[in-house]
């Protein structure tokens, strides 16, 4: 856009709105004017722990009112995994500051672990990341494809979040769900953002990448090929063995023979000398 059509803009904006404030005067706690207050969400602010074998006699208003100066904003009793009707004895405890090692619960101590919480499964589209309530497909999904089809529709098997062949949108075994498992861990063991949390790992990743660029795993040397000429080779070998084991004490014996004859020759020799000697 031209100046005089960003201008011819801006005045008609005047006309109708009047002059434009600087709203980017933030830092003094107001905004044109206005005072403001920020706090950080629930989810940036709390840690969440969780604690097995409460008895289930225990309701959480009352382990919620017994926690109350011990910094727990919020109680939660789990159900059991696949049988979301049936509680259980381990509870969720949402803590406005660090979690404690220990809590009491009507002088019963207490330990906590740091809750991970699980990635967001969608059981309308089926892609990770948030809930079924904040879907915004417009129809439901086949967990097996990832595609919108009639229920008795055969479809092939193929994951929605990874493109992987080999398992269905809901496997606890998908690199894709691995991975925002690792996310999750990331940001709650830091205390940072899942954004953040998310930042850090791929620059790991690329790291580990890089390295291994730099540095690659050299394959083990592979054995020499074999000699197709190796059975001829072993059975001359044999051979010249078999004939040398055979000719050489022969020779040996030949050898031994003509050195007694040379020597009686020469004996016979000194001899006859001799005799011939006026």
């Amino acid at each position: 856009m031209k100046i005089a059509e960003r201008d011819a803009f801006h005045h008609a904006i005047k006309i109708l709105l009047g002059e434009i404030r600087d709203s980017e005067v933030m830092h003094g706690g107001d905004l044109s004017g206005r005072a403001v207050s920020c706090s950080l969400p629930i989810s940036s602010s709390s840690l969440k722990g969780v604690k097995f074998g409460v008895p289930i006699s225990d309701n959480e208003v009352n382990i919620l009112a017994a926690l109350a100066d011990q910094n727990v904003i919020h109680s939660k009793r789990l159900p059991v995994r696949g049988h979301p009707e049936i509680p259980s004895e381990t509870v969720l405890f949402t803590f406005s500051s660090q979690i404690p090692d220990r809590v009491k619960i009507a002088a019963i101590s207490y330990r906590f672990q740091q809750s991970i919480p699980t990635p967001f499964r969608c059981k309308k589209c089926w892609r990770l990341g948030h809930s079924t309530s904040r879907c915004n497909s417009p129809t439901d999904c086949c967990k097996n494809c990832g595609k919108s089809h009639a229920s008795d529709f055969t479809c092939s098997t193929m994951c929605i979040n990874c493109k992987g062949l080999s398992h269905k949108a809901d496997s606890e075994k998908c690199p894709e769900y691995l991975e925002m498992k690792t996310i999750l861990k990331i940001s709650v063991i830091q205390g940072i953002s899942v954004k953040e949390a998310r930042a850090r790992h791929n620059r790991s990743y690329s790291h580990a990448v890089q390295t291994s660029k730099r540095n690659p795993v050299r394959p083990a040397p592979s054995p020499p090929p074999k000699d197709k000429n190796a059975p001829q080779l072993a059975a001359l070998q044999a051979e010249l063995k078999f004939v040398r084991d055979i000719t050489i004490p022969s020779m040996n014996d030949s050898i031994r023979n003509l050195t007694l004859d040379l020597a009686a020759t020469k004996k016979n020799y000194r001899i006859s000398t001799r005799a011939s000697i006026p």
